[in-house]
């Protein structure tokens, strides 16, 4: 069936095209007026609850562990600096290096969890993420052991348990996809702050070696029955590593290139703020205050900007925290040199990065389908491998040519020049995407007045639809009769809102706009009307060929119009 017309069952269901389904090409999806397909009616299916609200709850206490030790590492950073351990560009990298994994691995870790399931996939990355802080216990003096222990073993967890908290929201969740995403990735905000303050104590009493050593052993306490409350809605499909299609879209190159970018100054702040607060003769524990404000801050962005996602749409969203990640570390953080200001930049920094990884994964959920997940969200954060592994060592680098920590405050201004420049062109990359579907913003007066919302949201051309015959009959004698003129301005009546319908079904497809999925109906509905009216037509045609037109003279249909 072609793209610009539309197939009707006398079952009133919506019947769809038997080309491959939008998510498998959502340019084609997003460029064309076709009809939505089986991913629409798929993700109509999701419970939106239930049990998802269980595997949520064991997502969280999972990414309270995984983020929540990640973005510590400034903390530990700093007190291994002062016993001369390696310098900072060096530990640097071995943070870099843990979170770089769950680029790198992404793929990799896409396939696995398609053949042996998301739980399984999380009692790996559990075990290994608390194994690998109990190792680096016992190593915390070598450097080259602490890349071994902190950069791989943990790393490799934290990228298996990274990929099975994105996907698993998607599975249970369609509507309320933003705030179940934005509830996961807040527990990790949470766990950055707590698990900060938690180590800054443990380091003043009981030094680095036990510090890791209690906090492995409360991951694998709580991540180990929190990973078993993970449950598969569906089993991800198995697939090819890559598809490679992906890339002959615009669109889609432009999401990509705009997470690699955005991943390089993403962890800058809270690797290097306990080390900034020494330079401007702040205590050690006022940094590790500074990173616990900044994950909290993380929490409450991932969650607010999560919920927000349901209702703006998630690639605005997107778009709005890159843009406040590079202000405020263009404008605020530079001038920040006594604690007010550094508080106010930390909360403004975290809240904007932590909506970054509540969002990407509504984004790319958005787009592809919970079915479809897996890979997708492995080719996307693929491209983080640069920015997670280079990102806070190329800060490092910087910090440390211009003066190191005893340079002050002058010394730290290239690396946040450098950072918040790769957040403002990550966000230029989303602004053109976005703009390349729909330059009208959604909620702008010029989009809404006089308008009804089922036009508001127009992403496709209106489809087109002929009667059946084209007939010019005329005064019949059926009371009820119709004449094709009259039918034409019903059908077009029906045809723009039924356009205004597939707009907003094909909307749960689209990443810019959040509307409830279950439209099938209506527009099965307005289906059935249009086939009544086409039907009807042909009867008043079939009749008016027995009675004539008064001087025994049968209408006989136009050559050049189309029929059924």
């Amino acid at each position: 069936m072609s793209t610009n017309q539309i197939e009707m069952r006398n079952t009133g269901g919506l019947s769809l095209p038997p080309e491959q389904t939008t998510v498998d090409n959502f340019e084609d999806s997003l460029s064309t007026n076709a009809v939505p397909n089986a991913a629409v009616v798929h993700e109509t299916t999701v419970p939106d609850g239930g049990y998802g609200w269980v595997a949520v709850f064991g997502c969280a206490v999972i990414t309270w562990w995984f983020v929540g030790t990640t973005y510590s590492w400034g903390v530990i950073q700093t007190a291994l600096v002062e016993e001369g351990v390696s310098g900072a560009s060096t530990l640097s990298f071995v943070g870099s290096l843990t979170v770089s994994c769950i680029a790198i691995l992404a793929v990799a870790n896409a396939r696995i969890v398609s053949g042996i399931g998301a739980q399984k996939l999380a009692f790996l990355g559990v075990t290994l993420l608390g194994g690998g802080e109990i190792l680096a216990a016992f190593v915390v003096d070598n450097v080259g052991a602490l890349f071994a222990t902190v950069g791989v073993v943990m790393g490799v967890g934290t990228s298996m348990c990274f990929m099975t908290v994105s996907i698993i929201p998607a599975q249970y969740f369609q509507r309320k996809r933003g705030l179940a995403n934005g509830i996961v990735f807040a527990a990790g905000g949470l766990g950055g702050a707590a698990i900060s303050l938690a180590i800054e104590r443990l380091l003043d009493v009981l030094g680095p070696a036990w510090a890791l050593r209690i906090v492995g052993i409360l991951t694998l306490g709580s991540g180990l029955p929190a990973a078993w409350l993970i449950r598969e809605r569906a089993p991800a499909r198995r697939t090819t590593f890559v598809e490679w299609r992906l890339f002959t879209s615009l669109k889609f190159d432009l999401l990509f290139l705009s997470g690699v970018i955005a991943t390089f100054p993403l962890f800058v702040p809270p690797f290097f703020l306990p080390l900034y607060c020494q330079s401007i003769q702040l205590k050690p524990s006022v940094g590790a205050a500074m990173v616990a404000i900044f994950n909290f801050s993380g929490a409450l962005g991932r969650i607010g900007f999560g919920l927000l996602c349901d209702f703006v749409g998630p690639l605005n969203i997107l778009f709005i925290t890159l843009l406040l990640t590079g202000v405020s570390m263009l404008v605020l953080w530079p001038f920040s040199n006594t604690l007010v200001p550094l508080a106010v930049f930390a909360i403004w920094n975290g809240i904007a990065s932590g909506g970054f990884f509540a969002v990407m994964p509504t984004v790319v959920g958005s787009v592809f389908g919970s079915h479809k997940m897996p890979i997708a969200m492995g080719m996307i954060v693929t491209g983080w491998a640069g920015g997670y592994l280079m990102g806070g060592p190329i800060a490092g680098y910087m910090l440390g040519r211009y003066g190191g920590v005893e340079g002050g405050i002058m010394a730290f201004r290239p690396a946040m020049y450098y950072a918040g420049s790769m957040s403002l062109g990550a966000a230029s990359l989303v602004a053109w995407m976005r703009f390349r579907i729909n330059a009208t913003l959604p909620w702008s007066d010029k989009a809404t007045r006089g308008t009804t919302w089922a036009t508001r949201l127009r992403v496709v051309p209106v489809p087109s639809y002929k009667p059946g015959t084209g007939v010019q009959t005329r005064q019949l004698n059926s009371r009820n009769s119709v004449t094709e003129s009259q039918a034409k301005t019903k059908v077009e009546r029906i045809l723009q809102n039924l356009s205004g319908l597939i707009d907003l079904e094909r909307a749960c497809e689209n990443p810019f706009y959040a509307i409830s999925p279950f439209l099938d109906l209506y527009i099965a509905s307005e289906l059935k009307v249009l086939q009544m009216l086409d039907d009807q037509v042909k009867q008043e045609v079939k009749h008016s060929r027995m009675i004539g037109d008064g001087d025994g003279t049968a209408q006989v249909p136009s050559s050049n119009d189309g029929s059924n």
